[in-house]
């Protein structure tokens, strides 16, 4: 041991001179502090040296499935960064048939997470538009507001909310005055009387325009509000009337000028487009004009106006473009007036039109291919002058290929011509097409996706020769029962939308769950599912910079989802007081962290509106239609206020102009003859009513001439009840839950009054 000793020493001073002296040792002593040495010097004197060499790695836990997809996707980053470091930033490095900007920002984007849920609004999400700051957004809604159903109508259908603040407000902007509703449970009085004087209307579009900051929303109050959205406050500008629902409203966002097009329910003139430009001297906005257009079928040798349906426009959509951008694509649909299709002729139903207008000079451009065809959506092109429309197919294919039931047709501009014409017709099986996007993939073809009504979409490749769908993406059973045919009474799928990268699709249908997809992944793979609510997917809308997306359901809920990154980053700021927004639960023994639903700041209560009818705010308190009445008997005696409270409102010396007698309640059937005995008995002067400053109490017995004998008596039955039973009798008796030793004895009780006539107190 004492030798040991001496060679560890000697080793060790070696080692601190760098073995001067000494033969250079192996690289890799060198490198190794004289800590280390002794260290394994120790090891060795203590016997606790491996004799096989062993290798200590670091790696994650990846046994636990919870954070199977966390490590999955922190792998991406570092292996994506290695990659392009060796082989550079080219297709095929990373092993895959992705490139290195698309594997980073789809690894971001599928992991958004929900972040905020607001609950409550007035009824199915309909539109979402997020404003030009990416923080700020509108939503609209649906409402009750048919004759049936008006006593569920409630506030919230217009809401503008921020998601920095985490905070959603509602506007009451959408309202007209409650009509009068002649049959029904709504056309009771007591209904009127409970009901909100003012009926809030549908707000089904929206739109912004970045340019001069304003935010458009339109209604089936028959109106579009222009607000003012500029310095963080949300104000009203104006309001544009229309004859009709307005079910579209969509903003031109060409930089020269602001151009709105607007498309109502109306047969003739339904589609507006208001302009404006800033004056060149003070550099203000100048004020809306606006031109209407009419669908030219109804001008066609063979169109017979009708009261039963008519061709309403059915999408709207300006050019993207800046070759483009001037144009405004609509298309029309068939339309009953009566919410009734069969009141549509059987020829009509597949008809409809396509137009296209140039509102640089009011002219329209022609559309050489599906111009009388029934349209469902239209979508442009974002970089080319190109657009998409899907239509109702053409009996020639309905014929051949019995599957096909709607197209889509891909328009190119003819430059010498001047006019559009269809370049690829795309086949489709679905009835109706609610969605349609376009997703370039390339400089000439594009990704074309059709969310369906079946609940599937359809995504086909422009490049391909054939002309079905490359994939077909499918989405669950819906949440709400569906009787009948699913593609005729669903809603099927309503959120379609691409993120940063060509290969994700994300769509939301009545199933209510939002999926993200891979389209390049075979038939379309499932990445996952990135929310589930309890209620059909209506709305959604990624913010302009694809960090966030905001999703709307059929329940009036508004899901707010965010990237994780943001997520960490806003608890680490958060106190560490429980935040009123999370619920700490314990879910399987730990605790977890559950977001409570918030639901939105109301908007202050409206003023009824004017009796005269009009639908403007009144600074004065209005009368109800019952309080009115009650106003005018009191003033005119007809009733006048007994002086008892407890009475109330009685017949008055006047009582007679209001003929409100009951003649079988009178003898021999005159109103001025005596009343009959038994409603006489009812009358209020003939019953006596307690007062509220009367109480009952117990009559005293200290003076009654029986009262101590009999009290005398009854505590020795007290005192004899108790000596009969021993003690374990009494406490089985008292474990039975019998009342020993308290009297069920129920006094009489009198008025105050008599109480105190014989205590002379």
């Amino acid at each position: 041991m004492k030798k040991f000793e001496d060679l560890r020493t000697r080793l060790l001073a070696a080692h601190r001179h760098r073995y001067d002296g000494f033969e250079r040792p192996p690289g890799f002593l060198l490198q190794r502090s004289v800590k280390s040495l002794q260290n394994f010097l120790d090891d060795v004197l203590h016997k606790q040296v491996n004799p096989e060499p062993l290798v200590l790695t670091l790696a994650r836990d990846e046994r636990n499935g919870k954070n199977a997809s966390i490590i999955k996707r922190a792998n991406v980053v570092p292996v994506s960064l290695y990659a392009r470091e060796m082989a550079g930033n080219r297709l095929g490095s990373l092993r895959v048939y992705h490139s290195y900007t698309t594997t980073l920002t789809s690894n971001r984007e599928d992991f958004l997470e929900p972040k905020v849920e607001w609950t409550n609004c007035a009824g199915d999400i309909m539109t979402i538009s997020w404003l030009p700051n990416g923080t700020r957004f509108v939503c609209g809604t649906t409402t009750h507001s048919d004759s049936h159903n008006q006593q569920y109508n409630k506030p919230g259908n217009l809401l503008f909310g921020d998601a920095k603040l985490n905070t959603l407000r509602a506007y009451p902007d959408h309202r007209i005055p409650r009509p009068l509703v002649a049959n029904g449970d709504n056309a009771l009085e007591a209904m009127r009387e409970s009901q909100d004087p003012w009926l809030f209307t549908s707000v089904v579009s929206s739109d912004y325009d970045p340019v001069f900051d304003f935010a458009f929303t339109s209604s089936f109050d028959n109106t579009v509000k222009v607000w003012h959205t500029s310095g963080g406050a949300i104000a009203l500008r104006e309001t544009w009337y229309h004859e009709g629902h307005v079910n579209f409203v969509v903003t031109n966002k060409n930089k020269d000028g602001s151009k709105v097009a607007t498309a109502a329910d109306v047969p003739t003139r339904a589609v507006r487009v208001y302009y404006a430009e800033r004056n060149p001297s003070n550099k203000l906005l100048q004020a809306y004009r606006y031109k209407e257009f009419s669908c030219k079928r109804v001008h066609g040798e063979d169109y017979v106006p009708s009261d039963k349906w008519a061709y309403f426009p059915s999408a709207i959509r300006w050019g993207i473009d800046s070759s483009v951008n001037h144009l405004l694509l609509i298309g029309y649909s068939p339309r009953s007036l009566n919410n009734d299709d069969n009141e549509i002729p059987e020829d009509k139903r597949s008809t409809g039109e396509l137009c296209l207008w140039d509102m640089n000079t009011y002219t329209e451009v022609k559309v050489n291919s599906a111009a009388t065809s029934n349209v469902f959506e239209v979508a442009w092109h974002p970089y080319r002058p190109s657009f998409a429309a899907a239509i109702s197919a053409s009996q020639t294919s309905e014929k051949l290929e019995e599957h096909i039931r709607t197209q889509i047709r891909l328009f190119e501009l003819n430059e010498v011509s001047g006019q559009y014409g269809v370049v690829k017709t795309l086949d489709c099986p679905a009835i109706d097409i609610n969605e349609l996007t376009i997703r370039p993939n390339s400089v000439l073809y594009s990704y074309i996706a059709a969310g369906c009504t079946d609940g599937k979409v359809y995504v086909w490749d422009s490049a391909a020769s054939e002309d079905h769908a490359m994939c077909i993406l499918e989405h669950g059973d819906p949440v709400e029962e569906v009787i009948g045919d699913r593609e005729q009474e669903d809603i099927g799928v309503k959120f379609i939308a691409w993120a940063t990268s060509p290969d994700r699709l994300y769509t939301g249908s009545s199933d209510g769950v939002v999926k993200a997809w891979n389209i390049r992944q075979g038939k379309g793979e499932l990445v996952r599912n990135l929310i589930e609510v309890a209620a059909p997917i209506t709305a959604g809308a990624f913010s302009p910079d694809f960090t966030k997306l905001l999703i709307g359901d059929g329940s009036g809920r508004v899901y707010l989802m965010d990237m994780e990154d943001d997520e960490e980053k806003d608890s680490q700021t958060e106190s560490a007081v429980a935040s009123p927004g999370i619920l700490n639960v314990q879910v399987n023994g730990k605790q977890r962290a559950i977001r409570r639903p918030r639901p939105f700041i109301p908007h202050p209560e409206v003023p009824p509106p004017n009796q005269d009818g009009d639908s403007g705010h009144s600074n004065e308190y209005q009368y109800q239609l019952g309080q009115r009445i009650a106003k005018e008997y009191l003033q005119t005696s007809r009733l006048t206020l007994h002086p008892d409270p407890t009475i109330g409102a009685v017949q008055g010396p006047a009582y007679h102009e209001t003929g409100l007698y009951r003649a079988d309640a009178h003898l021999n059937g005159n109103p001025q003859g005596p009343l009959l005995s038994g409603f006489e008995s009812l009358q209020q002067e003939n019953q006596s009513f307690s007062r509220t400053n009367r109480f009952w109490r117990q009559r005293g017995v200290q003076n009654l001439p029986w009262g101590s004998h009999l009290h005398f008596r009854n505590t020795r039955v007290d005192a004899e009840v108790q000596m009969t039973f021993d003690a374990s009798t009494r406490f089985a008796l008292e474990a039975e839950g019998v009342e020993l030793g308290e009297s069920l004895v129920e006094f009489e009780y009198e008025d105050e009054d008599s109480a105190y006539d014989g205590d002379g107190e």
